[in-house]
């Protein structure tokens, strides 16, 4: 790594402009990047893969009609709840990647333990609260009244409560993975997660088939299933993890402070990446070999503490927005998937084929949120906030051009993309015109992605909170109802305000990082 040249100007550069005092070479950064994408990129599609092959494999049992929509409500209310719960990653991950940058393995290792008890205790919370609400929320998210299938309400209630056994251990799961992934370990957890996604088509076949001599359960086989294989995933990472990782180390310590930003500078460098990087892509992406920690990150027993001083409360501190954050969005997303399941049976099964289609191309905008998360958090323990700002706007645009290249797919070979699914005409017609909308939107969910991840990674978690406020609460909901309801457009209405909403958020992310007071953030 070479450093950072100093500015020969006695007034400082301001904003994204100080990119240009790192003088990391750009295959190396866009090397790294890729690096720690691609694995989140295989586990995030391993990780839908867990409950679309459940709808896969459900949807080969006669009369599915009912248990496929089970399966959907299950995977939004379970999605939900695991954002929810969660939350915690956020704060475990931003103190990792701070400390690691620092080169402090020990307070890394404290932070991963801790993180391992935060997520056992909020998933132990959450499923005494859901389990004996379960009826009710699947109620709602079928719209309520005359709309309620009872068999569809049945089968998920009790597919959800066998799944929600499972959660503490999926919670712990999910934080030391966080941490993994913010130390630059993005292997291990892909791993696992196939492991996870193999084991639960071989239960599968034996649960939901009986085969093999297993009893034949449906639906409940497949619940059975699913729950085993998150408390396997869980157990065999946390041994990983106690074991110890030894991720690469990406900056090094060269302390800088920066002042904020102004927008005309931002916006010319902002542009002068999208050409370097592009340049770099048709060249060829080099990763080179990164020096490693001294000591490897693994479980420091020092953090199997329910509360940690010095760590639990800077911990809380970033997850408490993103808990806001998370609630804020399952306040509006599941009201938001009521409002479509009123609409009718097509209307909800249309929907659900659309949300898994585009699920994979959220896929590539995770992994570069997590890079960034992880990157970003580094960059600022190592002092190189230059390195930080860099960051932000390549990957930006790099998430821009595969989930834009994702979107144009949605809008010109819809029918290929829904092939899977073998909708009914009708339903298969609601979901070709979904898909087009939901490609519109994918360039706004690209920058939000991305800008949120960098934010979380730097401790600043109260902007993505502010722009879930507005975008979810605000706009899907309020203009959703206006436009479905007060203009007629029906469900079509609402998909247009969930447009409006990303579009939303990224604007609110946009002037927060133009702003710079992520940069000043204590984790």
């Amino acid at each position: 790594m070479t450093s950072e040249a100093a500015p020969t100007d006695s007034s400082p550069p301001k904003g994204i402009a100080l990119a240009a005092l790192d003088r990391t070479p750009l295959r190396i950064v866009l090397g790294r990047v890729t690096a720690l994408s691609l694995p989140v990129v295989f586990e995030n599609l391993m990780q839908t893969a867990t409950l679309l092959v459940d709808a896969l494999m459900i949807a080969q049992l006669p009369n599915n009609g009912a248990l496929l929509a089970a399966v959907a409500m299950v995977g939004i209310a379970y999605w939900r709840l695991t954002n929810v719960a969660g939350a915690t990653q956020f704060g475990v991950g931003a103190y990792v990647a701070r400390r690691w940058g620092e080169d402090d393995g020990e307070g890394a290792g404290k932070a991963l333990a801790h993180g391992m008890v935060l997520g056992v205790v909020s998933g132990g919370i959450l499923l005494a609260a859901m389990y004996f609400v379960a009826p009710f929320l699947f109620r709602m998210l079928q719209g309520g009244g005359t709309a309620v299938d009872p068999v569809a309400q049945e089968q998920a209630t009790e597919y959800f409560r066998i799944v929600l056994l499972a959660l503490p251990c999926r919670m712990a799961m999910i934080n030391v993975a966080a941490a993994m992934r913010a130390a630059g370990d993005t292997r291990t957890p892909l791993a696992v997660t196939v492991m996870m996604v193999v084991l639960n088509v071989i239960l599968n076949s034996m649960l939901i088939y009986g085969k093999w001599g297993a009893p034949a359960m449906g639906m409940r086989g497949a619940a059975i299933s699913t729950a085993i294989c998150f408390t396997a995933g869980a157990a065999v990472l946390l041994l990983v993890a106690w074991r110890g990782v030894a991720p690469a180390r990406f900056s090094s310590m060269q302390d800088q402070r920066l002042p904020s930003s102004d927008l005309p500078t931002v916006i010319r460098g902002w542009g002068t990446s999208i050409a370097e990087t592009m340049v770099v892509l048709v060249k060829g992406v080099r990763d080179r070999p990164l020096p490693r920690q001294s000591a490897p990150l693994h479980m420091d027993r020092r953090g199997l503490r329910l509360w940690l001083p010095g760590v639990t409360p800077k911990i809380l501190r970033v997850s408490g927005p993103a808990l806001g954050e998370q609630i804020l969005a399952s306040i509006g997303f599941l009201p938001y998937f009521a409002m479509v399941g009123s609409f009718g049976t097509a209307v909800l099964a249309a929907h659900s084929a659309t949300v898994r289609v585009e699920s994979m191309a959220y896929m590539a905008g995770y992994a570069i949120t997590a890079a960034t998360a992880a990157l970003v958090g580094q960059a600022m323990g190592a002092g190189r906030l230059p390195l930080a700002w860099r960051l932000f706007r390549i990957n930006t645009w790099l998430a821009i051009a595969m989930l834009g290249g994702a979107g144009l797919m949605f809008m010109v070979i819809p029918e290929a993309l829904l092939w899977l699914f073998r909708l009914e005409p009708e339903v298969a017609e609601i979901g070709y015109g979904l898909l087009a909308i939901v490609g519109i939107e994918q360039v706004f969910i690209a920058t939000t992605m991305t800008l949120a991840g960098g934010l979380r990674g730097a401790g600043y978690t109260k902007a993505p909170f502010l722009a879930e406020l507005c975008g979810t609460v605000i706009v899907r909901l309020g203009l959703g109802v206006f436009l479905a309801w007060g203009l007629g457009l029906g469900f079509w209405g609402l998909y247009w305000a969930t447009v409006a909403d990303w579009a939303t958020r990224t604007t609110v992310l946009l002037i927060a990082v133009l702003r710079g007071k992520w940069q000043t953030t204590e984790v």
